[in-house]
């Protein structure tokens, strides 16, 4: 009888090689998303781009305590910035950035919500955790409202530009349509 160490899998290929091959397949995808984006109409392809590589990395700096956060003048640390609700709402605002940042790069139609609801949704969401010394109701109003706009703005842009539907048309990228 065949002894199995924690490489063999199965009888199959080691673990490891299983491993690095999900690591090969999960960069490969990430490449095409990112080329995906150089099919995006100018300046939303620069947009995009940045948001898939910024929003990750503030998210981690928010979900860890690493360091202290300054909002509206105020410094606040780690414990006070969740309590208050206003690392809910960035948390809220990140994480919908990065689905449609990420959605958008991979032609995935649905996504566009995500990127829709991110100028509203953390407002919205801060509304049960308002405090006088953090936010005022004029604040969160005045984000809802300015939210809403940039939300249209985003709808328009995303929904009925015609080089933006042209994209979503596409299905695959021009890389892969020029090397078939």
């Amino acid at each position: 009888m065949k002894r199995r160490t924690i490489f063999h899998h199965h009888g199959r290929a080691p673990l490891a090689v299983n491993v690095r091959r999900l690591e090969m397949d999960a960069l490969a995808i990430i490449k095409g998303w990112w080329r995906n984006t150089k099919d995006l109409p100018f300046p939303l392809d620069m947009l995009c781009q940045g948001a898939m590589v910024v929003s990750p990395i503030l998210f981690v700096f928010l979900v860890l305590p690493i360091v202290d956060w300054t909002i509206n003048g105020r410094q606040m640390s780690y414990a006070e910035l969740w309590k208050s609700g206003a690392g809910f709402a960035f948390g809220l605002f990140l994480f919908l950035i990065m689905i449609g940042s990420w959605g958008l790069a991979a032609r995935n139609l649905r996504s566009r919500w995500a990127l829709v609801a991110a100028p509203t949704a953390p407002y919205i969401a801060s509304v049960p955790f308002l405090n006088p010394g953090l936010l005022s109701t004029e604040d969160v109003w005045f984000g809802i409202l300015g939210g809403l706009l940039m939300a249209a703005i985003t709808y328009a842009c995303l929904f009925h530009l015609p080089a933006v539907r042209r994209y979503f048309a596409g299905g695959r990228d021009a890389h892969d349509r020029q090397s078939a």
